[in-house]
């Protein structure tokens, strides 16, 4: 996609984009005072980006076993795998494939990262009145920053700019419990239901990946507040 319009990625990436340019960017135009002791003013209006590109597979596969008593089991399973996200700004600064970022640094303004793998799976099982699911959701491994670069403690590269030395963000499972069970009518036809819902029902700590927000990590992909519990009552009239 090309002449995507977004809005301003940041002071900071804004910054990085000119220094990724060597100061020759015409990214440099909007950091007044860069290469000089003191940046004065960052213009951090909306830009148009040169180029915006990804790349992936999406995925998805279904199953139903039928089971004695009139029993039901469904199997399904989503995903997606980005191998490419490709932002050209056209402000002079290289393009950068900001695939497989699952800190909470945006990759350019409105454009946000993501792992390379994410996916979804579900087992339901369905007799009569009675429903109950499994989810299982899978957040992918990936870095903190793909502007960043590793560098171990005492290394002599730790005093080179963008060096950090754990760029990396751990993989994250999470599991629901779900379901349901309807109360008919003398005449057969449903009259209330009670659901529940149970979220992180393992109650798994999010992954560590720091910045960028209030959180201590990336509140897009990993679930801030542990387990809880949801029930309810619907009624038909």
């Amino acid at each position: 996609m090309g002449g995507a319009i977004t809005q301003g990625p940041g002071t900071q990436p804004l910054v990085d984009a000119c220094f990724l340019s060597g100061g020759t960017g015409a990214v440099c135009n909007r950091v007044t005072g860069f290469g000089t002791t003191n940046i004065t003013a960052i213009d951090g209006s909306a830009v148009n980006l040169a180029q915006f590109v990804t790349r992936g597979w999406d995925y998805e596969a279904s199953y139903d076993f039928d089971l004695r008593g009139d029993g039901n089991l469904n199997l399904r399973v989503i995903g997606t795998y980005l191998s490419d996200m490709i932002i050209d700004s056209g402000l002079g600064a290289p393009p950068i494939n900001y695939h497989g970022q699952s800190g909470p640094v945006a990759s350019f303004g409105s454009f946000n990262t993501q792992p390379d793998w994410q996916a979804r799976a579900w087992v339901t099982y369905a007799r009569n009145r009675f429903m109950s699911t499994f989810e299982t959701r899978y957040v992918g491994s990936g870095s903190l920053n793909t502007l960043w670069f590793e560098s171990p403690l005492g290394a002599p590269s730790n005093t080179l700019p963008l060096s950090v030395n754990d760029n990396s963000v751990d993989d994250a499972y999470y599991l629901t419990w779900s379901g349901s069970y309807d109360f008919p009518r003398s005449n057969g036809d449903q009259s209330m239901q009670v659901f529940w819902v149970v979220n992180n029902l393992l109650d798994k700590d999010p992954v560590i990946a720091p910045g960028g927000n209030a959180y201590p990590t990336n509140p897009v992909f990993f679930d801030t507040l542990g387990r809880r519990f949801r029930v309810g009552v619907r009624f038909a009239f």
